[in-house]
Formats: structure tokens, C-alpha cells, sequence
């Protein structure tokens, strides 16, 4: 499924802070790679809808990464139509961040 955030170009990158954890490995399918996380490995990549990535079941540990994604295009460049879907899916995110948040403090 592809949302709206999904509708923009952009650049993507993820800084590693760790690796002792299983899985997690940054995999592109449509270029059939795959890339297995090491502390201070710096991903970046074009992370528009056309270059499709995923990261694989963490099995054991925790994965700590710094993600940065940029797009170097004015936002009055992208319709006011697409720009409003933006904001109602970051609202919806930004809900679903604070109920994670009150859990969390149990």
C-alpha cells in the first residue's frame, strides 16, 4: 500500500549506533541486497517509492539507528492536496507515537 508520505521523492539515511543484535539487516528486494548492520555504518540511498527497502525481523537484541531523510525541493513544490494528506497521516502517526509514549511509562 502506498501512502501519501510515500508519494514524495527523498533521500534516506541510517546511522548504526550498534550491532549486538540478530536480524535487523537493511534489505533492498528489488535489487535482491541485503546489508548487514555494523556500528557506525552509514545507509544512505535515493528512499523514494521506487527503491522499495525493509529491514528484517530483529530475532534477539535491540537495534538502535539514527534515521534522516531529506527531500531538497520546496513544500509549496508538492499540491496542496498531497500536502494535506501529509499532514492528516503525520497527525495520525503523532496519536499513535503519544498512546506508545503513555504505555511505555507503565
Amino acid at each position: 500500500m502506498q501512502g501519501p508520505m510515500q508519494k514524495a521523492q527523498f533521500d534516506a539515511s541510517f546511522l548504526y549506533l550498534n550491532d549486538d543484535f540478530e536480524g535487523g539487516m537493511l534489505q533492498f528486494p528489488d535489487q535482491e541486497i541485503s546489508l548487514q548492520p555494523k556500528v557506525g555504518m552509514l545507509a544512505a540511498f535515493d528512499g523514494g517509492f521506487n527503491n522499495m527497502h525493509e529491514v528484517s525481523l530483529i530475532e534477539s537484541g535491540v537495534r538502535y539507528t539514527i534515521g534522516s531523510f531529506w527531500d531538497d525541493r520546496e513544500e509549496s513544490d508538492y499540491p496542496q492536496e498531497l500536502r494535506d494528506e501529509w499532514a492528516k497521516e503525520l497527525a495520525e502517526v503523532r496519536a499513535h507515537q503519544k498512546g506508545e509514549q503513555e504505555e511505555w511509562k507503565q
